[in-house]
């Protein structure tokens, strides 16, 4: 076992493990820690790794938490940002069979260009984020490949990004409370064949220009609370074998178009909230369709 305790000055690297087959504690609460290629929190199967962040900052081109073993790292304060080096870069949470990362945030801002949760056959990752600033340039998967699973829970702050799919082709769940998720490009739920994705909305905000419930897997959209807003469509089955669902029990949703099945069959089931279309509400858009 080993803890290195960070509190002012300067640590570089050219690569940096957290718990490689042991158990591996980072305490950082000031200075600046540079990462030149990756940062690997929990590496061999059976090790286990904590990065705990208050304040200073953190750089590194990829981070990795829970690689084959058991990750996690606590943000309450400070900053990481993870630099676009190479095509690889980005934040992995449960990156093997068997591995487990988990990501708190609670203070602070992360800026990354993409983020995987829930990564391979058999990983787990679960991102929670009760306050703080999160902030994606490109796209946040959770549940990236089939056997995988993810969970981003989401209490407050904030969480920008430009393309988010929930279930890609894995298992995914995204549960908002509170905060916002403004999605820039498209919230695609249920996102490959294989993938099946969940987004429960009790509470908070959720913007989108295009929002897809079921592409070419199953999505589920159940709203309870909250805000959602889209710009553009919100297509319900949208693909030939996509399965969409949208339960709206509460809250508020405004879109201006709203197509329930488009190619594929969706399903809208309103007992409470309110609905708003700016321009056309459509049923079973195209042949073959089911709405």
């Amino acid at each position: 076992s080993g803890t290195y305790t960070l509190s002012g000055g300067n640590l570089s690297a050219g690569f940096g493990f957290i718990g490689y087959r042991g158990v591996g504690v980072f305490n950082q609460s000031g200075g600046t820690v540079r990462i030149n290629n990756n940062l690997q929190i929990a590496y061999y199967p059976g090790s286990s790794g904590t990065y705990n962040l208050s304040d200073g900052s953190l750089f590194t081109s990829t981070l990795y938490v829970g690689k084959e073993g058991t990750g996690i790292f606590n943000q309450s304060g400070g900053s990481v940002t993870i630099e676009k080096l190479n095509s690889v870069s980005g934040l992995y949470l449960g990156y093997f069979t068997g591995s487990s990362g988990t990501y708190n945030l609670s203070g602070g801002s992360l800026s990354a260009p993409s983020e995987t949760i829930g990564v391979l056959a058999g990983g787990v990752g679960v991102f929670n984020q009760s306050g703080g600033a999160n902030t994606i340039t490109d796209f946040l998967a959770v549940g990236y490949r089939s056997g995988s699973s993810g969970i981003y829970n989401l209490s407050g702050g904030s969480l920008v990004s430009d393309y988010e799919s929930i279930g890609f082709q894995g298992l995914g769940a995204f549960n908002q409370s509170g905060g916002s998720n403004t999605v820039t490009g498209e919230l695609v739920v249920g996102d490959s064949t294989s993938g099946n994705g969940t987004y429960n909305l009790s509470g908070g905000m959720l913007a989108a220009p295009s929002e897809i419930v079921g592409s070419y897997g199953v999505g589920v959209f159940n709203q309870s609370g909250g805000a959602n807003t889209v710009s553009g469509d919100l297509r319900v089955g949208d693909q030939l074998n996509g399965h969409g669902a949208y339960a709206l029990s509460g809250g508020s949703l405004f879109t201006a178009n709203t197509i329930v099945g488009n190619a594929g069959t969706g399903v809208f089931t309103q007992t409470g909230g309110s609905h708003t279309v700016n321009q056309t509400l459509n049923l079973a858009a195209l042949p073959g369709s089911s709405g």
